[in-house]
């Protein structure tokens, strides 16, 4: 699947130019436009599409603020994001296969639920507006030049990072939430003391999360923006809880340029200063960088190793939370991953010695709480789950993976589970059962919790209900009526 356009329409805007003709409506209604080389023609067409669904839709009361359009080898979706403002995203994606039992042949699957394409653009938009706030506040105070950058910029990576693949993941795209890290009580309440203390001696930390590579440890952050931050670290589709995070942030080549730049006028001037980035002044090209081995030990986003008399470079970028402005700090020691959300004010910024302060503390308390975490999880992971299974939260938006599951599994029938859970929300179904080549896909929700089960294709029908039973039981007897 690739993202091959994405653009932002307003339907109420109108030209502001004298004896206005058919195509001045069109393009006052259109603010940004990717790609920017595409004809004017093709650019008004796509706008004169959007405005037409829009128009349609809103005669129903049961709209959804979203639609989706397919065709042969395109997809269309479209949401109202904020009052008036509609992004629009345009993807290609390959033939797709049909491989449940009743298909004998590979038959061509067009039919992708809608809510995978809902979770896509709802999540494009929601990591948007992390780092640069609204649409809105874009348009109204950034010049067309600066504002179709910094857009293309975006949706270049977003595609790059999230969409453009071979192998994407439709089913895990439904499911907004965590992996919780499987640790015992001690362990938890020394992570919880860890982080209190931080937020206590410093008291421009105003959020904290915790994770242990792709496990979520601790969070204090509101839901909505704890989930965004989470994906931003290590990804969507979360295949294994041992994933180690990916972080992917502004381009590290022109931060090293601005870096070479600012150090070398310090230099010549014999300064000692803080220099802080607003990330809004930077493109956001995006590059994943991997958490992995003793050199990437240290601040990702933050401030960098401080030396006394030396010149000191800080990037420390911008993120919006509940429409308010904070500052990002990500620390790693040995798969610890820290994250801080500092008040965004100009005199943190400007303290070296406080930041120096923070360095310290998370580079002396980070390694024995690395260590003990590792210790606890590794004794959790030898015992092999009976079952291979996924399992989500509507409560407390918990993924568990099972250690039994092969990956290639679920990306083998990665469509069909897509639709059967569509199926089953939309429906307010409680049970589907399908049989495939290889499997017995049972998915199933009860109170609040969603549940699929893989089981072998050589069992009867009569057998895979007493193997649904015995997995109830086995893992979920204390939630489960049985």
């Amino acid at each position: 699947m690739q993202l091959t356009s994405a653009y932002v329409i307003n339907p109420s805007l109108k030209p502001d130019k004298p004896n206005p003709i058919e195509v001045d409506f069109q393009d006052a209604k259109l603010l940004f436009y990717y790609p920017e080389e595409m004809e004017i023609s093709d650019k008004r067409s796509h706008v004169g599409i959007s405005e037409g669904v829009v128009q349609f839709f809103a005669l129903f009361a049961e709209n959804k603020g979203y639609m989706v359009i397919n065709s042969q080898n395109y997809t269309h979706v479209l949401k109202e994001v904020e009052p008036s403002y509609w992004l629009n995203l345009i993807l290609y994606h390959k033939e797709l296969f049909d491989l449940t039992e009743e298909s004998k042949t590979s038959t061509k699957f067009t039919n992708i639920a809608d809510s995978f394409y809902e979770a896509i653009i709802s999540h494009c938009y929601s990591l948007y507006c992390l780092f640069h706030h609204s649409f809105a506040r874009l348009f109204k105070e950034r010049s067309r030049e600066k504002t179709n950058t910094l857009l293309k910029n975006f949706f270049i990576s977003y595609g790059r990072e999230y969409i453009n693949s071979s192998t994407i993941d439709y089913f895990p795209w439904n499911f907004n939430g965590f992996c919780y890290c499987p640790i015992d009580r001690k362990n938890f309440m020394r992570a919880q003391l860890f982080l209190n203390r931080i937020k206590e001696k410093f008291k421009f930390v105003k959020y904290t999360q915790l994770l242990y590579y792709s496990y979520m440890v601790f969070n204090d952050l509101p839901s909505s923006c704890a989930k965004i931050l989470y994906t931003y670290l290590t990804g969507v589709a979360q295949r294994r809880q041992k994933t180690k995070p990916k972080l992917f942030s502004y381009d590290s080549s022109m931060i090293n340029n601005l870096k070479f730049k600012i150090e070398n006028e310090l230099a010549a001037e014999d300064k000692v200063e803080v220099i802080s980035i607003d990330s809004e002044l930077l493109p956001p090209v995006f590059k994943f960088w991997q958490i992995e081995g003793s050199e990437k030990n240290g601040f990702l986003l933050g401030p960098s190793v401080i030396v006394p008399g030396k010149n000191v470079y800080v990037y420390i970028p911008r993120i919006h939370i509940e429409g308010h402005s904070h500052r990002l700090c990500i620390f790693n020691m040995g798969g610890l991953v820290v994250c801080l959300v500092l008040e965004d004010k100009e005199e943190i910024m400007e303290d070296l010695n406080q930041l120096s302060k923070l360095s310290k503390h998370l580079i002396r308390k980070t390694n024995e709480l690395s260590r003990l975490i590792a210790q606890s999880i590794k004794q959790v992971e030898e015992t092999p789950d009976t079952y291979s299974y996924y399992y989500f939260n509507y409560v407390n938006n918990a993924i568990k993976i099972s250690t039994k599951l092969i990956i290639d599994d679920i990306r083998k029938y990665d469509i069909l589970l897509n639709n059967l859970h569509e199926h089953m929300n939309k429906d307010d179904t409680t049970l589907c059962v399908q049989k495939t080549r290889d499997y017995w896909i049972v998915m199933f929700k009860v109170l609040e919790r969603e549940i699929c089960v893989l089981l072998n294709s050589s069992l009867s029908i009569g057998r895979v209900e007493k193997e649904k039973a015995k997995f109830k039981q086995a893992y979920f007897a204390g939630i489960f009526v049985i």
